[in-house]
């Protein structure tokens, strides 16, 4: 099956005269911030794990410095995600401010118990000192039908380690210590993908060919077997490797990795798509054995 998508080769770039989510340090020409600074909060260090860590499920706890760099915010509104709402977690009214989060946190806001491996999706609001609301939602501006969503530029949510708090996701770890020739063959399946939506759709793992290696057989239906490695610290690496081909842009290649929680047989891959003329981007897939 040859797959049809659209190659981003090139960028336009407009410029845009309405209130914007900015932080000056990404921009060097105002124009981009019509010199006036939109709302932001950042966590104070730069990471790229975002996991609560403790012995059970209950005890793991997040807790990390946020700040307001551009000085301008009344307050920040952290907010946890469900499938049918969004409650309040914390109101923060001065910065930097601490933003601490445990388990049992988690369970007494949602009523549900949690277990190692549940994914928690955060999505804040910043409230600037004018009462603008700046959210994770992108900005989006159709000068010719004279539409406008969003108020956040998408580069201060996409770039992994710019330590953006206006949204993000929280796993709780595995405890112990990783062991990298974890590998339980079985049918899986796919929790999330957000690049070719085969969310819900089952994939045959196999164990090998190394004992710290998975084989995830045909990952994009088109005939490709993608050999995974686990590492000690808990991540996976996938190489390149040819994974399915481009109806226009001919054979695609991916590589990345991510985080492995082999207490629930899960794994998370960030994995670039590229072909000889390009990268179609970074894609999230999710599998666990359920």
């Amino acid at each position: 099956m040859r797959k049809t998508i659209k190659l981003a080769l090139f960028v336009i770039i407009v410029p845009i005269l309405i209130s914007s989510c900015t932080d000056e340090d990404k921009f060097k020409n105002p124009v981009f911030y019509r010199l006036e600074r939109g709302g932001l909060v950042r966590f104070t260090d730069i990471f790229t794990d975002y996991l609560l860590a403790g012995e059970t499920p209950q005890e793991a706890v997040f807790s990390e410095e946020i700040y307001d760099p551009n000085g301008n915010l009344s307050s920040f509104e952290m907010n946890l995600v469900t499938a049918t709402d969004t409650l309040l977690v914390q109101t923060v009214t001065s910065f930097p401010a601490q933003f601490t989060i445990t388990g049992a946190d988690i369970e007494l806001l949602t009523g549900e118990t949690v277990s190692f491996g549940d994914s928690f999706t955060f999505y804040n609001v910043a409230v600037r000192n004018d009462g603008v609301r700046f959210t994770p939602d992108e900005l989006v501006a159709d000068f010719e039908n004279n539409e406008f969503a969003g108020n956040t530029q998408p580069n201060l949510t996409s770039q992994p380690g710019y330590a953006d708090a206006l949204s993000f996701d929280l796993i709780i770890a595995c405890p112990g210590i990783f062991d990298p020739t974890f590998a339980v063959s079985g049918t899986y399946t796919i929790l999330a993908d957000n690049f070719f939506g085969q969310a819900g759709d089952p994939l045959e793992v196999i164990a090998g060919p190394d004992a710290n290696q998975i084989t995830l057989v045909n990952l994009f239906a088109d005939g490709f077997n993608v050999v995974v490695t686990f590492n000690d610290d808990g991540t996976a690496t996938v190489p390149k490797q040819d994974a399915w081909v481009s109806g226009t842009y001919g054979q695609a290649s991916v590589e990345g990795g991510g985080p492995v929680y082999d207490c629930a047989d899960l794994i998370i891959l960030d994995l670039e798509h590229t072909v000889a003329a390009g990268s179609f981007g970074v894609g999230t897939i999710s599998f666990q054995l359920i």
